[in-house]
């Protein structure tokens, strides 16, 4: 077994190994790890004249083998196992061409190996549940979402966008009095304007609406038969007093009891029954009317459609036919589309469109009754001309509104394995006598409901079903629908969406992580839930780290692996980058354990002035984050509210200082263990409108933690046939870097690469390897915080020539404006990630001009380096020019930063002039001097 080798040092990143082998001061010094960021990869670090060179070790498909990968020669061998692969390299070192033997392997240091251990009777030796909760497995997509969406697309009924102008008058009007005095009238008025008005608006110009009249006919017949009653009653009267000789005595009987004769009665009816009339006679005149202008409305909006019918040849998984190749037809006007001879479907029965994005030119339609039809184009711009066709199509007909903004309730519980009481109604209040801190949003009922827990003492059947019958009650007409649940022990994490939503939720995932003893047992650990609503992709964790105040770096640690082997996102196409990336919004709750490092006397000092702004200068968290160790971009509402732990359970009055175990007493100063926080994607917004305490529940030593959103969703792109001749797609529309220099930490004499990845573009284009400059790190001048004692930096540069033109899948403006270009640098040899970042498109595309741009690169939450340069979207090459290197693209304090022999080396020919005797700059003189010669840099950077 690999693991039990000296050499092999498991997950450690590549900071740690270059560490560990710069201060070994050892040629030959090596270690092996598991590969930062290509999954089932290993990498071999060998330290040789001060350098630390990287080489991958990949596991391929076909079985137990390996491919050992250099940078100057690749050779493919294959190994029957790790530990065969590194005694055959020590043996022979000169085979792949490697930068020197492999001497002095570097052992894992005795606490990294234990780092995980702790006492069996450590403060939270109770959080160990049974054996069967520790080893559930990742679930699948709930039943209860299946179940719900079925019922939900069974009733589902879309109709024309001009619905929506019937929704929106009817939700705007006072239906109290009628819904108390004729319930039924009102529910079949809902239902003719969410459905039936559509057929009548599709009436011609005759004005006929045969829906609404049924309708009223409807509510006249309880009129009409009242009208009878009363006129038979009137004639029974009047031949009853007509028969009596002393009619005055019966009408003076009458009078004194109270009751009108015949001609009062009619004195009083018979202005009613004209009002009636008159009310009758204006609303059909005006019914008339709008229906006639609807009518036309529709007309004009269909011209606007793309009039003529549009055909895609394609092949459907599945579907066995001849060539396996099919016409699909799209009919904008009908809104019909077509599968050959197999069928066509109205648009009301798509339910949702799904690209995929491990095969760029495959589709996936779902429709209504849950069946989908895996379609495949021949390439993927055809792929992406039919999915714009089709979602024209269902975005001008439906009568559903856009979803800009989603409102988001995150609790975080240590129930401290107490059961929960049955009534948590108030667990999901926004205000009241029992909240701590702020919350301006009242009793909300919100889209998403997201509730972690630790150390819980429920199934979790009975936990979900307890949270949505607290949530029917605070929220009787909302109904909630189950997305997700996982369970690891005691941790927990549960996500339910309000039905209206439900169509919008797609590619739920799972995942779980143990950090207890050894990374083996769950008392220690996350939970995840993630899925998409609609375009956004979201993710929800919930956590339980290292308790006991010293242990600080070790919760850190705990977050970073957690961060790495979280497996959500895995149908991405940016799998390979670190979690907060991998989504538009990122929620992270849980019993996180930093404490305040401050005495005891002065929290409760603090606590009883509300000084709560004074005790964050003490939390371990803030301090953290501010020394970029964790939760790197990750936003934290103000806290306003007292330490969440450690209550004296049955109060919410006294804190417990001490506590007393059968192997000495530890001591808890009052903290925010319980923490909410958020990571977004630049041009997302984001906006707390909550943060506080719920003193409501006093069972646990814990007390909940309530963070309340508005998030910013990210909206389809639906192209229109009335664009604007700018932004009309144009085949020559590209988007170009005419230059780019990037700035790495690392002690690697790799030479680096630049991957760009995103939904604009097919496939993963990459820039040539760069020639560099290895420059003195000068923290003062660098920016960069201090994280280990390396003291050398990466400059590399990147002409014209050497960075791909990317081209867009649609070449549209509008289009690339609403995503992102996500960015690698990777060495070129192992095409190990050195730094990620992330370049919004929204503000490069207005026009052809030339814009500079800065963007941080950072791994595994650690800010290790930066990426500058120029980007245009324009029709034409950008000339390369002096003026590309201007002073808002390059920092003088880079140059500052560089000794000058590194200067010289920038330039073609350009030579050491000191140590020139030195193998290391040596070596970079003469490689940069060759690569010109083989591919021509001298004009590319005769500027520089």
């Amino acid at each position: 077994m690999a693991e039990k080798e000296a050499w092999y040092h498991h997950s450690i990143s590549r900071k740690e190994a270059e560490q560990k082998l710069y201060h070994s001061e050892k040629d030959g010094a090596f270690l092996v790890r598991k590969s930062d960021t290509v999954p089932g990869a290993y990498v071999l670090s060998l330290h040789v004249d001060r350098f630390i060179h990287h080489y991958r070790i990949r596991l391929d498909t076909g079985g137990f083998y390996v491919t050992v990968n250099s940078r100057t020669n690749l050779n493919s061998m294959k190994f029957e196992s790790l530990f065969s692969v590194i005694n055959y390299l020590m043996q022979n070192p000169n085979k792949i061409n490697l930068a020197g033997p492999l001497l002095h392997p570097i052992s894992p240091e005795k606490e990294e190996e234990d780092f995980y251990e702790e006492e069996s009777t450590t403060e939270d030796e109770d959080d160990m549940s049974s054996d069967d909760e520790q080893d559930e497995t990742i679930k699948q997509c709930p039943s209860e979402l299946r179940q719900s969406l079925k019922k939900r697309a069974s009733t589902h009924h879309s109709g024309n966008r001009t619905l929506r102008i019937f929704q929106d008058v009817f939700e705007s009007l006072d239906t109290t009095a009628l819904d108390e005095a004729d319930p039924s009238f009102i529910a079949l008025i809902r239902r003719y304007v969410q459905t039936s008005a559509f057929w009548d608006i599709q009436k011609d110009d005759s004005g006929g609406t045969g829906c609404l009249e049924r309708l009223v006919d409807y509510s006249c017949r309880d009129l009409l038969t009242q009208l009878r009653l009363f006129n038979q009653k009137m004639e029974f009267l009047d031949k009853l007093v007509s028969g009596i000789a002393k009619g005055n005595l019966l009408e003076a009987s009458l009078r004194e009891e109270g009751v009108p004769v015949k001609e009062e009665m009619l004195d009083s009816i018979d202005p009613a029954l004209m009002e009636c009339s008159r009310v009758s006679s204006r609303m059909n005149n005006k019914i008339n009317s709008v229906f006639r202008h609807l009518s036309r409305s529709i007309q004009v909006s269909e011209e606007c459609l793309i009039n003529d019918t549009k055909t895609f040849e394609a092949k459907e998984e599945g579907l066995s036919l001849r060539g396996g190749k099919i016409q699909l037809s799209v009919d904008p006007r009908r809104g019909i589309i077509s599968f050959g001879k197999s069928g066509q479907y109205f648009h009301q029965q798509i339910k949702r469109l799904e690209k995929n994005y491990k095969d760029p030119n495959k589709m996936t339609m779902i429709f209504m009754d849950k069946k989908k039809r895996d379609i495949v184009f021949d390439d993927t711009r055809t792929r992406e001309e039919f999915f714009q066709t089709v979602s024209q199509i269902k975005h001008i007909h439906k009568s559903e509104k856009d979803v800009k903004n989603v409102s988001v309730f995150c609790c975080t519980w240590n129930m401290g394995e107490v059961e929960p009481v049955n009534d948590i109604i108030h667990l999901f209040d926004d205000a009241g006598d029992h909240i701590s801190g702020f919350s301006n949003q009242g009793k909300t009922a919100h889209d998403i409901y997201a509730i972690g827990s630790q150390e819980a003492n429920i199934t979790e059947k009975d936990w979900v079903n307890l949270i949505k019958r607290a949530l029917s009650h605070r929220h009787p007409a909302v109904q909630y629908n189950l997305v997700g649940s996982q369970t690891l022990a005691g941790i927990r994490i549960v996500v339910l969406v309000k039905s209206d939503h439900i169509n919008k939720i797609s590619n739920p995932e799972y995942s779980v992580v143990k950090t207890g003893v050894g990374g083996m047992v769950g008392n220690k650990g996350a939970v995840a839930v993630s899925f998409a609503f609609g375009s956004t992709n979201m993710a929800f964790v919930s956590c339980h780290l290292a308790a006991r105040a010293e242990r600080k770096l070790k919760r850190n640690q705990m977050y970073q692996d957690i961060s790495r082997q979280l497996n959500l996102g895995k149908k991405s196409k940016f799998s390979s980058f670190d979690l907060p990336l991998r989504f538009d919004h990122l929620f992270w709750m849980g019993d996180l354990n930093y404490r305040l490092d401050c005495e005891y006397r002065e929290v409760l000092e603090r606590i009883k002035v509300s000084d709560f702004t004074g005790l964050m200068k003490y939390d371990q968290l803030k301090s953290q984050q501010t020394h970029g160790n964790v939760f790197y971009d990750f936003k934290e509402g103000e806290i306003n509210f007292p330490p969440s732990y450690r209550y004296k359970r049955g109060s919410r009055d006294d804190y417990v200082y001490i506590k007393y175990k059968t192997t000495g007493n530890v001591h808890n100063v009052p903290s925010y263990c319980d923490r909410v926080l958020l990571h977004s994607l630049p041009q997302l917004k984001q906006h707390q409108t909550g943060y506080f305490c719920n003193l409501a529940y006093k069972a646990s030593d814990h007390a909940p933690v309530i963070a309340t959103y508005q998030v910013s969703t990210r909206l389809q792109y639906v192209s229109s046939k009335n664009t604007d001749t700018e932004n009309e797609s144009d085949d020559s529309l590209k988007i170009r870097f005419p230059i780019l220099q990037a700035k790495i930490k690392t002690n690697s004499p790799d030479r680096f690469c630049v991957k760009f990845f995103s939904y604009l573009l097919e496939g993963t284009p990459t820039s040539k390897p760069a020639p560099r400059v290895l420059a003195e790190y000068d923290d003062e001048l660098s920016g960069f915080p201090v994280q280990y004692g390396l003291s050398k930096c990466d400059v590399s540069y990147w002409g014209m020539g050497d960075i791909p033109e990317l081209e867009p899948i649609l070449p549209n403006r509008d289009y690339i404006s609403n995503d992102y270009i996500f960015i690698q640098v990777v060495s070129h040899g192992s095409e190990e990630c050195y730094g990620q970042g992330i370049l919004t498109m929204q503000d490069k595309v207005k026009s052809d001009t030339v814009q500079p741009f800065s963007v941080l690169l950072r791994l595994h939450d650690e800010v290790c380096g930066e990426l500058r340069g120029k980007v245009c979207l324009s029709r034409n090459p950008v000339l390369e020019s002096r003026s590309l290197f201007s002073d808002q693209l390059v920092n003088p304090d880079w140059s500052s930063s560089m000794q000058p022999s590194a200067r010289n080396l920038a330039s073609p020919g350009g030579r050491s002039s000191g140590s020139s005797s030195s193998p290391r700059s040596q070596h970079w003189s003469n490689e940069y001097n060759d690569d010109v010669a083989m591919r021509g840099f001298s004009q590319g950077y005769s500027h520089s």
